[in-house]
């Protein structure tokens, strides 16, 4: 009996597991495909006032996804508990201004004014693509819930040991009963 209990706990946290690996690969693939969208609308439409730059943009979401699809294999070994990351030195401000640049197209459909605040060179540890998507996801986020011809700011500079990053946006924010599961997985 006790054989069969733990037998059900393990197959409902596989299943749990499953729902919120779904949720979060729509959710990851839901950020390149709106910027994709935006910018080809932009450039089919005229309205793009660099169409050569809004194609870079494209060919870089085209990357993400690519790179998600990878993901989605790299999600059952990360399940597992068996993920190798690729850390390297990253600059965080590059991957922010890089982040801000993809989405240009997304913010500029809805009139959403982004910046980017980096004081200087910030040095991190991390692999690049997992923590390049984490900022992406989030930047998409903030732009997508702040109002139409909102602002959204992203502020970014280096403390010994750390980096610090703090996303303003003119949206509703995190409902407090949500904040202590910000940084659950999926």
């Amino acid at each position: 009996i006790a054989a069969l209990a733990a037998s059900r706990l393990e197959r409902d946290r596989q299943e749990d597991a499953r729902h919120r690996l779904i949720a979060a690969v729509g959710h990851d693939l839901r950020t390149p495909l709106t910027a994709l969208r935006a910018a080809l609308e932009a450039v089919r439409d005229g309205l793009a006032p660099d169409p050569d730059r809004y194609l870079e943009a494209m060919v870089e979401d085209i990357a993400v996804l690519d790179r998600l699809i990878d993901d989605l294999f790299l999600a059952s070994r990360l399940e597992a508990g068996s993920i190798d990351l690729a850390v390297e030195e990253v600059d965080l401000g590059e991957l922010l201004e890089g982040a801000a640049e993809a989405l240009a197209p997304v913010a500029a459909k809805r009139s959403v004014g982004v910046s980017v605040g980096v004081r200087g060179p910030i040095p991190v540890r991390a692999d690049p693509v997992a923590l390049g998507r984490a900022v992406r996801n989030l930047l998409e986020n903030a732009i997508r819930h702040a109002p139409d011809g909102g602002r959204v700011e992203v502020v970014a500079h280096a403390r010994p040991g750390h980096a610090v990053l703090s996303v303003t946006d003119d949206g509703p924010g995190i409902r407090p009963a949500d904040l202590p599961h910000v940084f659950d997985r999926f």
